[in-house]
C-alpha cells in the first residue's frame, strides 16, 4: 500500500490526515479436497486522521481514527491512543 499524508504543528498540537491505496492478499489454511473456496484479494484504500500532543520536545501522546476498505471484504475501522518519541 502506498500511503501519504500531511500534518501541521500548532503550538504543542500536531493534527494530521493520511490516505493510501494498494492491493491486498489473504492467506488461509484450507483443507485438502475443499473446492470452490476463494481467498479474498483486491484493491484496498485507507483514510485516517489524528492528532499528537507534545509533552516535551521529544515525547508525544496522541489519538487516531482510520477507515479501511478492502474490495470483497468491506469496511473496517480502527481507533486508539499512542505514545511516541521524536528524534
Amino acid at each position: 500500500m502506498a500511503l501519504g499524508g500531511a500534518s501541521v504543528t500548532i503550538f504543542k498540537f500536531r493534527p494530521y490526515i493520511e490516505a493510501g491505496a494498494g492491493y491486498y492478499f489473504s492467506n488461509s489454511n484450507l483443507k485438502e479436497g475443499v473446492d470452490n473456496v476463494k481467498t479474498p484479494s483486491g484493491f484496498c484504500a485507507s483514510f485516517g486522521l489524528g492528532s499528537d500532543y507534545f509533552l516535551t520536545k521529544h515525547v508525544t501522546i496522541g489519538a487516531f481514527y482510520a477507515v479501511n476498505y478492502n474490495y470483497g471484504c468491506g469496511f473496517a475501522d480502527s481507533f486508539g491512543l499512542r505514545a511516541g518519541f521524536n528524534f
